[in-house]
């Protein structure tokens, strides 16, 4: 698939036109819940395509905990809420923030 400036969504040419992978995580640190679930695809699509694996991991693990079957209390499996905490801190390591 070509990529079409005209359609790509603003923040994944942000994630492709960024100086840095510290840009990139500092980006995908502030992405809120609604973006990440109705634009997740584009957006982990330009971090491959940069070869930002960190980002691209954790957009996935976001995406996977939003569909997990919950629990009855309402809350996901701990599993998939722990892999996207780890994911988390790994960008916060590299965007330079306090986890």
């Amino acid at each position: 698939m070509t990529r079409d400036p005209e359609t790509e969504f603003y923040i994944a040419q942000q994630v492709r036109d960024a100086a840095s992978d510290a840009e990139r995580a500092a980006m995908l640190l502030r992405l809120p819940d609604s973006i990440c679930w109705e634009m997740g695809g584009q957006i982990a699509g330009a971090c491959a395509a940069v070869g930002f694996r960190a980002g691209l991991t954790y957009l996935m693990a976001r995406i996977a905990n939003f569909v997990a079957v919950r629990w009855e209390n309402g809350l996901p499996p701990a599993i998939a809420a722990a892999e996207v905490e780890k994911r988390r801190q790994a960008l916060c390591v590299i965007a330079g923030v306090a986890p």
